[in-house]
């Protein structure tokens, strides 16, 4: 009577949270309370802004910039005078801001400023909330304007933005020229993130049952053989995204070929899926791949169920594997 061989194969868990940028979890301010950017005259180097509007500290060089009646100016957020600086993170910036422009213009005549706050993007800009209009009626004077916005989030890559038009009869003039910082200045409401924020990828991966994804002792011919921990409601691995993630995140994941010895079974034998069925699953492969995405800001579970195939004729022994599940900034 012939001997069943049996194979036993063990897939050594892997767990890994490869970030585009360090990871520094939990040390992440969500709301670290107002900040304020400075407007200037200086150039920004960015499509669509004409003026840099500086976090923290800043100051122009000129009490006389102009705003011709009928157009805009826009300034871009910045980190100093000669850096422009983009959201690192999806940055939340909704609520109400204040503005306070200080006007050089006559008494006399009609002169209005409006302000909008937004995002500038691809060298568009994009208001983010209502107009709020003033008239400027005397020289040298101060005027604070309250901007509130609305779904407004600075996606990674793209900047913060402050519109100024001027409409009336006449040119108006700014003044962003103190004797340390700008007397134009906008500061963002208390709730808003952390501006350009630092990224945070918070992601674990659940083993369950013995340590690593274990597929038992089987025989060559073995179609779709599950791994020994999952049931109808649990996989092999959870992977968890925590909601504060402050980047839309790739999960991904990969494997090596199951070796004993000289002896090889391709990572192409092993299934993967959300759900406890081989129905719609996709095979592993040997380079990372993106299995699903995640938006920043939000918490999320998926159970990874596992199968495995064994081609007929394979040599009896420990074969072993490496599963790694990655989450990558987009």
């Amino acid at each position: 009577m012939a001997r069943k061989i049996a194979l036993t194969l063990i897939a050594v868990l892997l767990m890994s949270a490869a970030l585009a940028l360090p990871h520094t979890s939990p040390s992440v301010k969500a709301n670290p309370g107002s900040q304020t950017w400075y407007m200037t005259d200086y150039l920004s180097g960015i499509s669509g802004a004409n003026y840099r509007v500086i976090r923290a500290s800043g100051n122009g060089s000129s009490d006389s910039l102009s705003i011709t009646a009928g157009s805009s100016r826009v300034w871009a957020a910045a980190s100093s005078s000669s850096a422009d600086e983009a959201s690192n993170i999806v940055c939340r910036m909704s609520g109400t801001w204040s503005v306070r422009l200080r006007a050089v213009a006559g008494s006399t005549g009609n002169r209005r400023l409006t302000v909008n706050i937004g995002v500038l993007s691809g060298g568009t800009f994009t208001s983010r909330g209502t107009s709020s209009t003033i008239t400027v009626t005397t020289s040298f004077a101060n005027y604070n304007i309250n901007v509130t916005t609305s779904g407004h989030t600075v996606n990674p890559g793209q900047y913060l933005a402050l519109r100024v038009n001027a409409s009336g009869t006449s040119t108006i003039y700014l003044d962003v020229h103190d004797v340390t910082l700008s007397p134009c200045w906008v500061t963002s409401p208390s709730t808003a993130d952390d501006y350009p924020g630092t990224v945070n990828i918070n992601f674990t991966v659940t083993d369950y049952g013995s340590a690593g994804i274990n597929f038992g002792s089987l025989n060559p011919g073995a179609v779709d053989q599950q791994e020994a921990a999952q049931g109808p409601s649990q996989g092999a691995v959870a992977l968890v995204i925590g909601a504060d993630t402050n980047v839309n995140i790739n999960i991904q994941i990969k494997g090596t070929d199951f070796t004993s010895g000289g002896n090889t079974i391709t990572i192409s034998n092993v299934k993967y899926n959300n759900t406890n069925s081989t129905s719609g699953a996709s095979t592993l492969t040997t380079s990372y791949v993106t299995w699903y995405s995640v938006s920043a800001y939000t918490a999320n579970t998926r159970q990874c169920y596992h199968w495995i195939s064994i081609p007929a004729g394979k040599a009896a022994g420990s074969y072993t594997s490496t599963f790694s599940y990655q989450a990558v900034q987009q």
